[in-house]
């Protein structure tokens, strides 16, 4: 469950499910790039 993000009302289930799936790739990546700039700054500061 991610909080913070507005349902789409759409009411073709289709579409809406598409736009959902396109949704949560996007907050994927942008978590897995944020963890990965961490893993660089970590690696920085113990190197």
């Amino acid at each position: 469950m991610i909080f913070g993000i507005k349902e789409k009302k759409n009411p073709n289930k289709f579409t809406r499910e598409r736009e959902e799936r396109e949704l949560v790739k996007t907050v994927i990546k942008r978590v897995q790039d944020s963890t990965q700039e961490f893993d660089q700054e970590e690696d920085t500061v113990k190197g």
